[in-house]
C-alpha cells in the first residue's frame, strides 16, 4: 500500500533506474543506519524523477519476517518510513528556502 499510494517502493520492491539518473541523485546514501534504498527514491522524487509502476510480480525473502511478528516488523517499518519521510521532507524544504 505504502509503494502503491504513497509512490515510496522499498529496494525488495524492484527499483530499477538508468546510471546516469542514479549518480545524478547520488546513488545510495552510505550513511544512514537503515533504509538508504527509500531515502534514494525519497531524493530522487525531490529531484523531479517520476517512479513508474510495471504490471510484475517480484518475489524476495520472507526470511526476516519468519524469525519475527510478521506485525510488529511491518508496524516498525512504517514508523521508520514516516520518520524518515518528514525529516527528508524538512531538509528539502530547507534547502529550498
Amino acid at each position: 500500500m505504502r509503494s502503491r499510494f504513497f509512490g515510496a517502493p522499498y529496494g525488495d520492491q524492484g527499483l530499477f533506474i538508468a546510471r546516469e539518473h542514479f549518480t545524478a541523485c547520488n546513488g545510495y546514501p552510505e550513511d544512514v543506519p537503515y533504509g538508504e534504498d527509500l531515502l534514494f527514491v525519497l531524493r530522487a522524487q525531490q529531484a523531479g524523477l517520476k517512479l513508474h509502476r510495471i504490471p510484475s510480480r517480484l518475489l524476495t525473502s520472507a526470511r526476516k519476517y519468519g524469525k519475527h511478528d510478521w506485525l510488529r516488523l511491518t508496524i516498525l517499518y512504517q514508523w521508520r518510513w514516516l520518520r524518515m519521510a518528514w525529516r527528508e521532507r524538512r531538509r528539502f524544504a530547507g534547502e529550498k528556502t
